[in-house]
């Protein structure tokens, strides 16, 4: 599988960037936080720390409330 391209990626963060704002930037809570990033320690489309079906860092993106895996598993 390979990852979205440089300009995909923005685009995704970019939203994600939104969302998060529109969220009023609250960050999930501890146990949200820890139960994410378990899954996506897992993960196979976890690449180097960087999610490779939208592109997005992963560490930054489990403590974003208003986040959600592509794959849906969180």
């Amino acid at each position: 599988m390979t990852g979205p391209s440089f300009g995909r990626k923005a685009l995704n963060f970019g939203k994600a960037v939104v969302f998060h704002a529109a969220d009023g930037f609250h960050r999930a809570d501890d146990d949200v936080v820890e139960k994410r990033e378990g899954l996506c320690n897992i993960c196979p489309a976890n690449k180097g720390g960087e999610c490779e079906l939208c592109g997005c860092p992963v560490k930054l993106k489990v403590t974003w409330r208003s986040e959600k895996c592509p794959m849906e598993i969180w």
